[in-house]
C-alpha cells in the first residue's frame, strides 16, 4: 500500500513539474491541439457508428447528386488525371523523395516524421477500410473502376497525409501559410475528384480527414516525447531540428 502511495505522489510531483513548466503560448498550442485532435475522433466515431449500423448518411446523396448534375464528358478525363495525384504513386514519391532529402541533411527526426505521418496513415486507411467493408456508392454508372472498399477515403487520407505533414515540415519556416492554402487546397480539389467521379461518398472524404488529422498529431506526440510539454513550442521543434549534442539534457530537464 506504501508502495502505491509513494507511485502516486511521485506521478503527481511529475505532472505538477509539467504545468508548472508550461507557459500560455504552450497552453493555446495544446488546447488546440487537443481541440482538433478531439473534434476529429469524434466525427470519425460518429460516421463510423452509420456505417456499421448501415444507416445512410444524411448529406452523402444530395452531394453526390450535386456532382452528377456538374459532370461533364469533356471535363471527366482531366478529373482522372487530376485524381492521381492524390493516389499511391504520388504518395510514396513524396514519401521517398522527402525522407532521402532530411536524411542527407541530418534530420533525422523530420524524416522519422514524414515516414510515420504518411506511411503510418496509408497503413491505418487499408485495415479499416477492410474492417469496415463498406461498397462504393451505386447511384450511378462511376467513371472509374475501384476494387477496394469505399470507407475511409483512401485518397483523401493519403492526400490529407501528405498535406498536414508538408504543413508541420514547414511550419517553422517562411513558407508556412503558402504551404498551408497551397496544402488545404491540394487536398479539397483530390477529395473533390473522388465524389465527382462516383467512387466515394462524402462522409468517407470526410472520415479519411479526421483519421489523417488524428494520426499526424499522434505521430507528432510521439516523435516529441517529453519536449511536447515543453513551455516554449520546442515539441515540434525538437522534431523538426537536426541533432545535437544536449538533445539528452534537454529532454530530461
Amino acid at each position: 500500500m506504501n508502495n502505491i502511495i509513494v507511485h502516486i505522489n511521485t506521478l503527481l510531483t511529475e505532472a505538477n513539474k509539467i504545468l508548472q513548466s508550461v507557459g500560455p503560448a504552450a497552453w493555446r498550442r495544446l488546447l488546440l491541439a487537443a481541440i482538433l485532435f478531439i473534434t476529429s475522433i469524434t466525427i470519425f466515431v460518429q460516421l463510423a457508428d452509420e456505417v456499421v449500423e448501415g444507416e445512410p448518411i444524411g448529406f452523402d446523396e444530395p452531394v453526390l447528386r450535386f456532382a452528377e448534375s456538374l459532370a461533364n464528358p469533356a471535363v471527366d478525363p482531366y478529373v482522372v488525371a487530376v485524381t492521381e495525384l492524390g493516389g499511391a504513386p504520388l504518395t510514396i514519391a513524396v514519401l521517398v523523395v522527402g525522407v532521402m532529402y532530411y536524411v542527407r541533411r541530418n534530420r533525422y527526426r523530420a524524416a522519422a516524421f514524414l515516414a510515420s505521418a504518411i506511411g503510418g496513415a496509408a497503413l491505418t486507411v487499408y485495415f479499416l477500410k477492410l474492417l469496415f467493408a463498406r461498397h462504393r456508392p451505386d447511384l450511378w454508372q462511376a467513371i472509374v473502376e475501384e476494387s477496394t472498399y469505399s470507407f475511409p477515403s483512401g485518397h483523401a487520407m493519403a492526400s490529407s497525409a501528405v498535406a498536414f505533414s508538408l504543413m508541420v515540415l514547414f511550419w517553422y519556416t517562411r513558407w508556412r501559410w503558402i504551404t498551408v492554402v497551397l496544402g488545404l487546397l491540394y487536398l479539397l480539389i483530390i477529395s473533390w475528384t473522388r465524389v465527382y467521379l462516383g467512387v466515394h461518398y462524402p462522409s468517407d472524404i470526410i472520415a479519411g480527414w479526421c483519421i489523417s488529422l488524428t494520426w499526424v498529431l499522434l505521430t507528432i506526440w510521439m516523435l516529441s516525447g517529453k519536449a511536447f510539454w515543453r513551455g516554449d513550442g520546442h515539441g515540434m521543434k525538437w522534431v523538426l531540428s537536426k541533432r545535437h549534442s544536449n538533445d539528452k539534457a534537454y529532454l530530461d530537464q
